[in-house]
C-alpha cells in the first residue's frame, strides 16, 4: 500500500509540476502571445481621416457601368461604420505546416472615427493561445467571414436613364439584421484567378494569407510577445455598384462601399461577378515588450508618411509595381434589360443592341487575335500577377504631425534607415515609396536603448 501511495504521489507530481515549481496545468493555460489587429496602413500614429464629400468618394466613384447614369444619387450616404467577422487564425510555414493559435470567432463593429481603437493605432486584442515556440513561422492565415461598410443603397430603374431609390441594403451581422453589403463575398477571386482552369479552387480571403517579413519566432522564455496584424482599411475606401435581378426577375442596382481596387483594378461588372479579390492589403510584425525603443524625429514636412526599414532591406522592395492590366482583356458583355414594365423598355433594348454591337467588334478585332496567340496571352497575365503579388508594405510606418514631428513606437533591436514619402495620396490610394526622401541612415536600436528613445538627427 505504501508503494502504491508513493506511486500515485509521483504521478500527480509529474502532472501538476512540469518545470521547477510551476504547475503544468498553469503553464498550459498561460498565454504569452498578445495578438493586436489594427485597421490602418500605419503601425502607430495613423493619419486622420481624409475628407469624403456628402455623396461619397466623388472623385473615385466606380461609375463606368453602362447603366450607372447617376454617379452620386442624392440618397447615397458615406459609410460611418465598418464591420468585421473573423472565424479564426493560424500560423503557417510554407504550404505544408500550419497551426491554429486563435481558434475563436470574433466580430468587431468599428465607428469610422479617430476615437475607435481599430482606427487610431491602438488596435483590438484577439483571444488566442500560444503557438509552437522556437520555430520560424512565415505567415498568418486569417479566416475572414464578413467585411461590411454600412450605408449601401438599392435603386430601381424607372427607365434607361432614371433610377429610383428603393431601400437600404440589409445584411446579417452577429446573427442580427444590419445595413450594408458583405463585400467579403466579392473578395474571393481576382480576374486573373478567374481566367485559370482551377479558379473554383481559389479563395483569397478564407484564408487571407498575411506574410511576416523575416519570419515570426515565438520564444516561450519571454513573458509576452506582441503579434501585430494590420489590415489597410482606414482611408482605403471606394464606392462601387453592381446590378442583379431580384426574386421577381426585376433588375436592381446597388451602391456599396468596399476596400479600394488601387492595387488590382477591376473593370465594370467584375464587382458583381465577385472578382474584387487581391485588394485586402496587410502587414504583420512582432516584438517583445521591454525589448523595444521609440524612435523620434522632426524637421520634415507636415502630414507625411514616414517609414523605418531595417538596413537588411531596401525601400525599393516596397515600391508600387506596374499595375497595368494586360491589353489582352476580354470585353464585358452589356446587361440585357428585362421587361420591367416601364415605358422606356424599348429605349433600353435599343441601347443594349448598340452596346452589344460594340462588344462584338471589340471581341473580334482586339480580343480574339490576342487569345489566338495562347502563349502570349498566358505570359502577359502571369507576368502581371507576378508583379502584383510581390507588393508589400513596410513593417514600421507612422505619419508626421502638423509641425513635422514623427514617432515610431515599439521598435525592436536593429539598424534602420528612415524615409518619408514625398507624395500625399488621396482617399483609396497608398503612397508611392519610389518617391521618397532619406532623413536618417544607420539609426541603431540596441539593448541600451530598450524602453528609451532614439532621436534621428534633423535632415
Amino acid at each position: 500500500m505504501k508503494y502504491k501511495i508513493a506511486l500515485i504521489i509521483l504521478i500527480l507530481s509529474s502532472v501538476f509540476f512540469a518545470c521547477g515549481d510551476k504547475p503544468l496545468f498553469t503553464e498550459l493555460s498561460e498565454n504569452r502571445v498578445t495578438v493586436i489587429i489594427k485597421g490602418t496602413y500605419e503601425s502607430n500614429n495613423p493619419a486622420g481621416w481624409l475628407p469624403m464629400d456628402s455623396h461619397g468618394l466623388e472623385d473615385r466613384t466606380y461609375d463606368d457601368s453602362e447603366y450607372f447614369l447617376h454617379s452620386n444619387p442624392a440618397e447615397d450616404e458615406i459609410p460611418d461604420v465598418f464591420m468585421l467577422d473573423i472565424a479564426g487564425m493560424k500560423v503557417a510555414a510554407g504550404n505544408d505546416h500550419e497551426q491554429y493559435f486563435a481558434n475563436y470567432r470574433k466580430t468587431f463593429t468599428s465607428p469610422m472615427n479617430d476615437t475607435c481603437d481599430f482606427f487610431n493605432g491602438t488596435g483590438y486584442t484577439y483571444k488566442n493561445t500560444d503557438m509552437r515556440p522556437d520555430f520560424t513561422w512565415d505567415a498568418i492565415h486569417m479566416y475572414i467571414r464578413k467585411m461590411i461598410y454600412n450605408n449601401a443603397k438599392q435603386y430601381q430603374p424607372l427607365g434607361v436613364s432614371d433610377w429610383l431609390y428603393e431601400e437600404d441594403v440589409e445584411v446579417i451581422f452577429q446573427e442580427e439584421d444590419a445595413y450594408g453589403v458583405n463585400f467579403n463575398l466579392f473578395q474571393t477571386l481576382t480576374y486573373y484567378d478567374y481566367l485559370k482552369e482551377n479558379y473554383d479552387e481559389v479563395n483569397r480571403v478564407f484564408p487571407l494569407k498575411i506574410p511576416v517579413e523575416d519570419g515570426f519566432i515565438f520564444d516561450y522564455d519571454e513573458e509576452e510577445t506582441v503579434l501585430e496584424i494590420r489590415l489597410v482599411v482606414k482611408n482605403f475606401i471606394k464606392k462601387y455598384e453592381y446590378e442583379y435581378e431580384n426574386d421577381d426577375d426585376e433588375r436592381r442596382l446597388r451602391h456599396f462601399y468596399a476596400l479600394s481596387d488601387w492595387l488590382r483594378y477591376i473593370e465594370k461588372n467584375e464587382a458583381e461577378d465577385g472578382l474584387m479579390g487581391g485588394n485586402v492589403i496587410t502587414a504583420a510584425r512582432y516584438w517583445v515588450p521591454g525589448k523595444t525603443a521609440t524612435i523620434t524625429g522632426s524637421g520634415i514636412p507636415a502630414n507625411r508618411y514616414v517609414i523605418a526599414i531595417k538596413s537588411s532591406h531596401s525601400i525599393s522592395e516596397y515600391c508600387i509595381p506596374d499595375r497595368t492590366r494586360p491589353a489582352c482583356d476580354a470585353p464585358k458583355t452589356p446587361w440585357y434589360p428585362n421587361n420591367d414594365g416601364t415605358t422606356d423598355f424599348v429605349e433600353a433594348l435599343l441601347d443594349y443592341y448598340l452596346e452589344y454591337e460594340t462588344y462584338k467588334e471589340d471581341y473580334d478585332t482586339n480580343f480574339y487575335p490576342c487569345v489566338a496567340e495562347t502563349e502570349v496571352y498566358e505570359t502577359d497575365w502571369d507576368d502581371y500577377n507576378t508583379r502584383i503579388k510581390t507588393f508589400k508594405i513596410p513593417q514600421l510606418i507612422t505619419s508626421s504631425d502638423g509641425t513635422g514631428n514623427f514617432t515610431f513606437e515599439n521598435v525592436p533591436e536593429g539598424t534602420y534607415n528612415i524615409y518619408y514619402a514625398t507624395d500625399s495620396p488621396a482617399m483609396g490610394e497608398l503612397p508611392d515609396l519610389s518617391s521618397h526622401t532619406l532623413i536618417g541612415s544607420g539609426i541603431q536600436v540596441t539593448e541600451d536603448d530598450f524602453d528609451g528613445t532614439v532621436t534621428v538627427p534633423q535632415p
